[in-house]
C-alpha cells in the first residue's frame, strides 16, 4: 500500500525533470489569429493614436507607446518573443499605415425607478420604488489600417468591459477593483495583438554522450545544467566547443538543441541531420512552419549566433 502511495504520490508531481531532460517553452503557430489579423505585412508606422472620450487611459497609452512605437533590438532576444510586425520611422517605409482613438471610462451607473400599484380600481395607486446599481470600468479601442499597396482599409475594434451588479447575495467588486482588472486584460490585449505565437512547456530530451575525456565529460555536465537553468546563450557557446572538440553526432543534437532554443531553426536542423529522432523531426516541421510565416509576413528575423 505504501509504494502504492509512493507511486501516485510521483505522478502527481507536475513537469518533474529527469536527469537529461530540459524544461523549456515550446512555441507554436497561432494560424487562425495570424489569418484573421489586419496586418498583412511585417512593416507599419502609426500614425496617430488619441483620446477621443473625457478621461485619459494612462496605461494604455503606455501600453501603445512599449509595444506599438517601439522595436525590441537586443540580439540576445530569440525572434520567437518579439513581435513580426515591426514599426518604421517614415510613413513612405510602410506597408500598413495605422490611426487609432480610444474612449476610457469607469465610475457608478445609478438610476431609481418608481412603480406605481393599485390596490382596487379606483383606489389611489402607491407609489413604490426599485433601484439598481451598477459599477464598471469599460474601453473601446478603434484602430484604422490602410494599406500602400491598394487593398481595402480596415477597422478593427477592442472593446474591453468590466461591470458588476448590486444584488443580493452576489459579490459587488468596487469600481477600483474592476479598473485592475481591465487593466490586466489591456496589458494582454495590446500587448499581444501583433504576436501570433502561442507557448507552452515542454521537455527535451538531452542526448547521453560517451566522452573519453574527463574535461570534455565535465563540460557535458555543465552543459546540462546550463540548460535547465534556462542559460541558453552560455549553453550555446559550450556545446560548440565541445563539438569542435569532439565531432561526434550526440554533441551534433546537442548543440543543435542549443540553437532550436534560441529561435536559430535552420542551424538547429543542420545539427540535428546528424542523428534525427522522430520528437525532433515533429518539433523541427512546425518550427520552420512558423518561420516560413514569419517570411510570408515580411519578417525576416536576425538569428542568435554563439561566437
Amino acid at each position: 500500500m505504501m509504494k502504492r502511495l509512493l507511486f501516485l504520490l510521483m505522478l502527481s508531481v507536475p513537469a518533474l525533470c529527469a536527469p537529461g531532460q530540459i524544461r523549456m517553452t515550446s512555441y507554436s503557430l497561432d494560424a487562425e489569429k495570424l489569418q484573421n489579423s489586419p496586418f498583412k505585412s511585417s512593416a507599419y508606422f502609426l500614425q496617430s493614436f488619441e483620446n477621443a472620450g473625457d478621461t485619459p487611459d494612462p496605461l494604455l497609452e503606455q501600453m501603445i507607446d512599449r509595444y506599438w512605437r517601439q522595436q525590441v533590438d537586443d540580439p540576445q532576444i530569440s525572434w520567437l518573443v518579439r513581435s513580426w510586425c515591426c514599426p518604421v520611422e517614415t510613413e513612405s517605409e510602410a506597408a500598413v499605415l495605422i490611426s487609432g482613438s480610444y474612449v476610457y471610462s469607469y465610475g457608478t451607473d445609478a438610476h431609481e425607478t418608481v412603480y406605481r400599484e393599485s390596490v382596487s380600481a379606483g383606489s389611489p395607486t402607491i407609489p413604490y420604488f426599485t433601484s439598481e446599481k451598477t459599477n464598471y470600468a469599460d474601453l473601446m479601442v478603434i484602430l484604422n489600417f490602410s494599406y500602400t499597396d491598394g487593398s481595402p482599409a480596415v477597422s478593427d475594434t477592442l472593446h474591453l468591459r468590466k461591470e458588476s451588479v448590486l444584488k443580493p447575495g452576489k459579490s459587488y467588486f468596487k469600481v477600483d477593483q474592476l479598473v485592475k482588472q481591465l487593466e490586466d486584460e489591456t496589458r494582454s490585449a495590446i500587448g499581444g495583438y501583433r504576436f501570433f505565437v502561442d507557448r507552452k512547456t515542454a521537455l527535451l530530451n538531452l542526448p547521453s554522450v560517451k566522452i573519453k575525456d574527463k574535461a570534455l565529460r565535465e563540460d557535458y555536465k555543465s552543459l546540462k545544467s546550463l540548460l535547465q537553468e534556462g542559460e541558453y546563450m552560455e549553453a550555446g557557446k559550450l556545446a560548440r566547443k565541445l563539438y569542435q572538440a569532439e565531432q561526434i553526432p550526440e554533441l551534433s543534437v546537442a548543440l543543435g538543441m542549443c540553437y532550436e532554443l534560441v529561435g536559430n531553426f535552420p542551424k538547429a536542423q543542420e545539427y540535428y541531420a546528424a542523428k534525427p529522432d522522430f520528437h525532433i523531426k515533429v518539433r523541427m516541421k512546425k518550427n520552420m512552419e512558423m518561420l516560413e510565416a514569419a517570411q510570408r509576413l515580411g519578417y525576416h528575423p536576425e538569428f542568435i549566433e554563439f561566437q
